[in-house]
């Protein structure tokens, strides 16, 4: 079962500059959490972001999400998670 991340909440606006430094933030907390992983399965990313696995999925096809297929899997990268975590996914 993942840990629980806890987040701090940024109110203040951002910009594309902000974006990339709160992805990096979305990164240390991320490596902090889980240090010897580098991608998370669909199923793990659906927990982490919050979301169903369906929509992750989805998204992975609609090419929102990037995920490298291993075999017959799909791995989302933590860079992916992080920059899903600042900027949101469209």
């Amino acid at each position: 079962m993942p840990r629980k991340v806890k987040i701090p909440a940024d109110t203040s606006g951002s910009s594309s500059s902000d974006d990339l430094l709160n992805s990096s933030k979305f990164f240390d907390i991320l490596s902090k959490t889980f240090p010897n992983k580098l991608n998370f399965s669909i199923s793990e990313a659906a927990v982490l972001l919050n979301l169903s696995y369906d929509f992750v999925r989805d998204k992975i096809a609609a090419g929102s999400i990037a995920a490298v297929k291993f075999g017959d899997r799909y791995m989302i990268s933590v860079f992916e998670l992080g920059r899903i975590l600042a900027k949101g996914v469209e």
